[in-house]
């Protein structure tokens, strides 16, 4: 259904999409990461794990304070993004079942359960266009125009892909048989 005819130019656009996302996520969970690297520290963040009753808390304080950092800078740049989406869906998840069960909607719970379903939506779209993945996942495409103009009307954003296709040298070129070289085999038999 078409909204005032947003459809008309958004549709072109919708690559676009998980950019606004991941740069969302990827300045959260930097900051967040950053905060428990330099500020809190690992170590004062493993006394707060070990409170909690989880084996190997120090280890696990690095671990959640490097991927909160490292993978928010990756989502930013727009590099390993489902596979950084997983991980961090995966340790916010872990977060919300066994540390949040007993605080409730109102106290938090509720910006877990965006976070989680963000980092499932850029786990499903993937980085979109001016992220540093972009390369690999599109390798057939050639070119990237933006703000092309067409009949002397400017759309808002316009994203143009031009495939390329297989060269015809990459297939072997035989030669067709003539009708000489047919009657010279039938004449040896």
């Amino acid at each position: 259904m078409m909204c005032f005819g947003f459809d008309k130019y958004f549709s072109k656009v919708k690559s676009l999409a998980p950019i606004p996302l991941r740069l969302a996520l990827g300045i959260i969970f930097l900051i967040h990461g950053f905060e428990k690297l330099f500020v809190i520290t690992p170590d004062v963040l493993a006394t707060s794990i070990a409170m909690q009753g989880f084996k190997l808390p120090l280890f696990l304080a690095w671990i959640v304070s490097l991927l909160e950092f490292f993978g928010g800078v990756l989502l930013i740049i727009g590099f390993f993004t489902r596979c950084v989406a997983f991980f961090l869906g995966l340790e916010v998840i872990l977060k919300l079942v066994l540390t949040y069960q007993k605080a409730g909607f109102s106290q938090g719970f509720e910006y877990l359960i965006v976070v989680i379903a963000s980092l499932i939506a850029l786990l499903f779209s993937g980085p979109g266009f001016f992220s540093i993945d972009i390369e690999p996942r599109h390798k057939h495409f050639k070119t990237l125009k933006t703000m092309k103009v067409k009949g002397g009307k400017k759309p808002l954003v316009e994203v143009v892909v031009e495939k390329t296709r297989p060269s015809k040298a990459a297939k072997p070129k035989t030669k067709p048989k003539t009708k000489k070289a047919k009657t010279r085999k039938a004449r040896k038999k």
